[in-house]
């Protein structure tokens, strides 16, 4: 069964055969502004399984690595792109069944940019708390970087 989602007025809808990889809670400022919230809830799902069925999002770049993707009727965060990478962030808000990805489980990489939560925002669960990004991630993440560096020094040429 494919897990579906979309924006708030329906002229964004997606799909993805393939079940999440990762998911959890990103505290980051980029995602508070994005979203208008203290933090944002998402899930990583592989590239491959993934499309948009109906309408596509209008994006935005924040750096040259990372893509926002939003529904430029209505404004509703989809998810975001990073440069190369082999999975697509969608943000749990978005999708049509969130009951069935609990992400306040063991095996989700938990909060991430914790360092830039709201102070007041209080964190009630027992998942793991990291100060930036999530250990499993920090590979990919830098190897991102890389991508978008030499993207950026091309850009410049």
């Amino acid at each position: 069964m494919p897990i579906t989602g979309g924006c708030s007025c329906g002229s964004i809808r997606y799909e993805s055969t393939e079940p999440p990889v990762n998911g959890g809670f990103c505290h980051c400022t980029q995602c508070q502004r994005e979203s208008g919230g203290l933090y944002v809830a998402l899930l990583m799902v592989p590239h491959a399984g993934f499309r948009f069925i109906q309408g596509e999002p209008t994006r935005y770049s924040t750096t040259a690595a990372l893509s926002h993707l939003f529904c430029g009727t209505c404004g509703s965060s989809i998810g975001g792109e990073y440069l190369g990478d082999e999975n697509i962030i969608v943000t749990v808000g978005t999708l049509d069944h969130p009951e069935d990805w609990p992400l306040n489980q063991e095996g989700w990489f938990g909060h991430v940019y914790v360092t830039n939560k709201i102070p007041w925002e209080v964190i009630g669960d027992e998942l793991p708390q990291h100060d930036q990004e999530a250990p499993e991630l920090e590979d990919k993440m830098l190897d991102i970087q890389r991508r978008a560096q030499e993207k950026t020094r091309e850009y410049i040429k």
